[in-house]
């Protein structure tokens, strides 16, 4: 368990991300809730199950799976209930709020989850290779419309631009959300407490919530 207290908000949002992943209704995340992500970006980006894009994902999405099994302590069951994800968000917060880094420059430094820098290291790479669609310059707002759509949220053209306003606010170029960005990003969605003032990062991994 994290050590550090988790807010009533931090919780809200960590349970609202599960809630919006989880398809089965038993209580429970199971790797099948990831699968979608995937089926929408094949039919959108007519991949074949040998392309590189599709084997991309499929491999970013086993391993951040498999990490969050790990520090869930679910890897026997295979199946991550919300007390568990709350867990492990919470542990990412407590990372963040150390300030240790997610930041990884290799895949050979992050191959195997040993401790909370490694595994905070591993869960960001991961999560940028997800929304990095097309493996380019950065992530776009294409890109993140299509992440979006991807595990359900529905997102029109004008409320794309409102969170993507909010995302790219002070970021080098407002055309794409740059890897060291995403992970000031996701800090700030960890370890934000206040609920009257969010952050920009707290619109980040599931476009926040209807009043942005």
């Amino acid at each position: 368990m994290a050590d550090i207290k988790l807010s009533p908000y931090q919780i809200e949002k960590f349970e609202d991300f599960f809630n919006l992943l989880q398809n089965e209704g038993d209580g429970f995340l199971y790797f099948s809730d990831f699968l979608p992500h995937i089926d929408y970006l094949k039919i959108l980006k007519e991949w074949n199950i040998g392309d590189h894009g599709y084997k991309r994902i499929v491999n970013a999405k086993t391993r951040l799976w498999n990490v969050m099994t790990y520090l869930a302590e679910a890897t026997l069951s295979n199946k991550i209930s919300k007390d568990q994800w709350i867990v492990f968000w919470g542990q990412m917060a407590e990372a963040a709020q150390k300030g240790q880094t997610f930041h990884v420059h290799s895949e050979e430094e992050e191959k195997t989850p040993k401790g909370l820098p490694k595994v905070t290291a591993i869960v960001m790479h991961t999560f940028y290779k997800i929304i990095d669609i097309d493996d380019q310059k950065g992530i776009s707002r294409k890109e993140y419309k299509w992440y979006l759509e991807s595990i359900g949220v529905p997102v029109s053209d004008s409320r794309i631009n409102q969170i993507w306003g909010k995302l790219t606010k002070g970021t080098k170029d407002p055309e794409f959300i740059l890897i060291d960005e995403m992970e000031e990003l996701l800090k700030q969605w960890l370890i934000n407490q206040d609920s009257e003032n969010p952050a920009p990062g707290d619109y980040f991994p599931y476009g926040g919530d209807s009043t942005v």
